[in-house]
């Protein structure tokens, strides 16, 4: 199997190697985090990479069987590509912003779908304790050479992440489920990764009928491109709809760049409930649309 050549390898840290406390504040979500590694029995060292022939041998089933090497081949093209998202993606900071606003208490979160770690790097700088995933090794590459205390895991998206069962308090999910084949595992998964009353936070294009009427008359074919990495289209109702159907109460919807009704991105903040919800309270409408 693929591993990371030329990182070192990861080992299980020593008590404390992974973590900084703040007078002792920090220590039992340290040492929650350190038991979630430890429950799945799971290597992670300080800014390093867990790599996936690692992984294979901890986890044969759900990683080795999950995540295909179609998949695996196909997006170590998309990072070595010019398709990849520039780092200095602006809509970034906004979506860390936003999630932030909804997740201020949380501090155990997951960046599901990290890419180069840009948005990673920017939650750990808000004090969040981060840890990366990806399918790509490129891109976990392009993370480590940044640094940081955030480590990074190699796996699929919408397979079953190698974490015991609420390990997080909040996942980060930018720009990610529009480019899965089964999107509603993700959202199972997550359900089960995150503490009670734990935060979903998803971003993705925006699609609404206005807009899709606009992208239908003027740019179709490069818009729904069929070798392109999107093949997922959600409006907000469809959105709301895998979410509430999977065990989440969606609270806030953003929306970034452009104006209505030509919105570039949504971003939908849902908390962890006990069961699918048969009606939900009323959304909190936002926009921010200064970056375009």
């Amino acid at each position: 199997m693929r591993s990371l050549g030329g990182l070192s390898n990861p080992t299980r840290p020593a008590p404390g190697l992974l973590h900084e406390t703040n007078g002792g504040r920090d220590s039992g979500k340290d040492n929650a985090i350190a038991r979630a590694h430890e429950a799945s029995d799971f290597a992670l060292s300080q800014g390093g990479v867990v790599p996936w022939a690692e992984q294979s041998q901890r986890h044969p089933q759900s990683v080795e069987g999950s995540m295909t090497s179609v998949n695996r081949t196909w997006y170590e093209h998309y990072w070595h590509n010019d398709l990849v998202p520039p780092d200095h993606d602006p809509l970034t900071v906004e979506r860390v912003r936003c999630f932030l606003s909804v997740a201020e208490d949380k501090q155990l979160v997951l960046d599901l779908g990290c890419g180069s770690g840009r948005a990673t790097r920017l939650l750990e700088k808000a004090g969040k304790k981060v840890i990366g995933l990806d399918i790509s090794a490129e891109a976990l590459r392009r993370a480590s050479r940044f640094g940081g205390a955030s480590s990074y895991v190699q796996a699929d998206c919408d397979a079953q992440p190698p974490f015991a069962d609420q390990s997080f308090e909040a996942v980060f999910c930018a720009e990610v489920i529009e480019h899965l084949l089964d999107p509603e595992s993700m959202v199972r998964e997550c359900y089960r990764l995150l503490k009670p009353a734990g935060i979903l936070f998803i971003s993705t294009p925006y699609h609404a009928r206005i807009k899709n009427c606009v992208i239908a008359a003027i740019a179709f074919e490069r818009h729904f491109d069929p070798i392109g990495p999107h093949i997922r289209f959600f409006t907000p109702t469809s959105l709301r709809g895998l979410l509430t159907t999977n065990g989440f109460r969606v609270r806030n919807i953003f929306y970034l760049g452009r104006f209505w009704p030509l919105w570039m991105n949504m971003l939908v903040s849902a908390q962890k409930v006990d069961k699918p919800l048969a009606s939900e309270a009323p959304l909190h409408r936002s926009s921010v649309s200064e970056t375009s």
